[in-house]
């Protein structure tokens, strides 16, 4: 059984891997950052939620378009809950639907063939067949008490522990104890892309999900991994983690009439799995007393 580390979250590197022919090379951010530009961005706040802070953030200079939620993990009733295995291969709103989350993120990577997930998987408590931890994977794991963890990648795990009942996994880690934790590369071509990201703040209480809307010349052109590890540190993110981009990036707010960014597609991807947040009314009933 591998070792997990636990402060909210504790994060440790991966090391080289390529996912969706996106690589992580092994150059110094700093020495790769394009010339520095003047923001025209425009930050719009919103509290759908109790708990909740919504951000819509837009750049027509990039151009860019930028989604956002912020999650007060002790708000009650706020609660996290990741696909069973067998609902594969949904859109992220009929998920949502489905489990009745107000808020939901397409997941993790994934065989478009068979909608298989890569990387350890599980949702409300049923670990997906065949699904298994990777090396150059990290994962999240979610208990029912919204206790989160991340496995070290070079440690892996045989099963998943007692207290877990919802994993999803991702590849690169984007920031790392408050530090950027990927490099951006000569492999990183086309560099930028449409992204979901999922991170957490030093004390473990805020969780963060962010969606780049991407491959919408003069609207959005994406981000690339060293400018979303930048912005999950800028929203308050001591570790991120970057989840499945490109098409399948997919941010859902039922208050706020449904899909909230712009997939790449045209339309949303159906997609392995997804993260939902549930938010339920403990609001006392008036009984008139």
């Amino acid at each position: 059984m591998a070792r997990l580390w636990r402060i909210g979250f504790v994060w440790l590197a991966l090391f080289g891997g390529v996912v969706a022919g996106l690589a992580v090379a092994d150059v110094p951010v700093t020495e790769c950052v394009e010339e520095q530009r003047v923001s025209e961005s425009t930050d719009e706040w919103s509290e759908p939620y109790a708990g909740v802070r919504r951000l819509e953030r837009v750049d027509p200079g990039a151009p860019l378009r930028i989604h956002a939620v912020k999650l007060d993990l002790s708000t009650p009733g706020l609660s996290l809950v990741v696909t069973r295995p067998e609902d594969r291969g949904m859109k992220t709103s009929a998920f949502a639907e489905q489990y009745s989350a107000a808020i939901a993120v397409n997941g993790g990577f994934f065989d478009v063939s068979n909608h298989d997930p890569i990387g350890l998987t599980m949702g409300e408590g049923e670990l997906w067949e065949d699904s298994r931890d990777r090396e150059a994977y990290g994962y999240v794991a979610i208990g029912d008490d919204n206790r989160i963890a991340l496995s070290a990648p070079s440690e892996l795990l045989d099963e998943p522990e007692e207290w877990m009942a919802h994993i999803v996994s991702g590849q690169p880690v984007l920031v790392q104890e408050g530090e950027i934790a990927v490099n951006q590369g000569e492999n990183d071509a086309p560099p930028r892309h449409p992204r979901t990201a999922l991170g957490l703040s030093e004390d473990g209480e805020t969780l963060i999900l962010a969606v780049v809307d991407g491959r919408w010349p003069g609207e959005s052109h994406g981000m690339t991994l060293a400018e979303t590890a930048e912005l999950m540190r800028e929203l308050g993110a001591y570790h991120a983690l970057n989840l499945d981009g490109g098409g399948s990036a997919t941010l859902y707010i039922e208050a706020e009439g449904g899909v909230v960014n712009r997939p790449s597609d045209g339309d949303e991807r159906q997609v392995s799995n997804h993260l939902g947040v549930r938010i339920e009314d403990t609001t006392p009933e008036d009984n008139g007393n």
